[in-house]
């Protein structure tokens, strides 16, 4: 009796978030097709494309950090900014940027293209969760999955973190941002994006774990510089 009754319960759930589905999606879709206007169509504008060529251009800033060395560098066709940084002499990271370049742009291969550019062998990969503290008071934290990893190759090794950043948040998934953006759209608005790689040099196929809490550090700075600037999003 109880085994029918929580299957009963279980299934008038899922009925219930169905129907609240479905509810979003017309709220959302319904003025979309009274306009003749899908979103996936005809995407609309994007109000920081701006912000992110100054981003390809000349990198960020990040606190306690300094920049040896910025360039544009080009990956698989594509255009990125390579950004030495270091925060003491023994102590520097590659940042490899590649903002969203246009409004029909979406991120989809730069993490297979940022492999062959560097002609890595990849292992240790894992995906780690950080969080970047909220500016106001009644703000909740914007939490960023990332993929951690060691890669390698004949001269060199890294510990290596990478996503794709948006407002607020982070994945390296690009479906996850394909979805969140339909949603805003829907709403007048856009989600930009931004692919974050973050290099950490270490010795010969060394241990990528003592470097994590670095790699994360330098990660919520990124975010927190990115959401700042060209992440911004703005109602259309």
């Amino acid at each position: 009796m109880l085994m029918k009754l929580a299957k009963q319960n279980i299934k008038l759930n899922q009925i219930i978030l169905l129907l609240l589905l479905i509810i979003l999606l017309l709220v959302g879709a319904v003025p979309g097709y009274l306009q003749k206007h899908w979103a996936w169509e005809k995407p609309l504008p994007v109000t920081t494309i701006s912000q992110m060529r100054q981003v390809r251009k000349q990198g960020l800033e990040l606190p306690g950090w300094q920049t040896k060395t910025s360039k544009e560098v080009s990956v698989s066709g594509d255009k990125w900014l390579s950004q030495e940084i270091q925060i003491d002499p023994q102590t520097t990271a590659i940042l490899l940027l590649r903002p969203q370049k246009d409004d029909k742009d979406q991120p989809q291969v730069q993490w297979v293209d940022v492999k062959g550019f560097q002609r890595w062998q990849i292992d240790r990969d894992r995906l780690i969760q950080f969080t970047v503290p909220p500016k106001g008071e009644n703000q909740p934290p914007t939490k960023v999955e990332a993929k951690f990893f060691r890669g390698w190759n004949r001269q060199q090794t890294f510990a290596v973190l990478q996503w794709y950043a948006w407002y607020p948040g982070g994945s390296p998934d690009p479906a996850k941002w394909f979805w969140l953006d339909q949603i805003a759209q829907w709403q007048g608005k856009r989600v930009p994006w931004v692919a974050v790689s973050i290099q950490i040099p270490i010795e010969p196929l060394g241990d990528i774990e003592p470097v994590l809490p670095q790699a994360t550090s330098l990660g919520q700075a990124v975010q927190t510089a990115l959401m700042s600037s060209s992440l911004q999003r703005k109602k259309n």
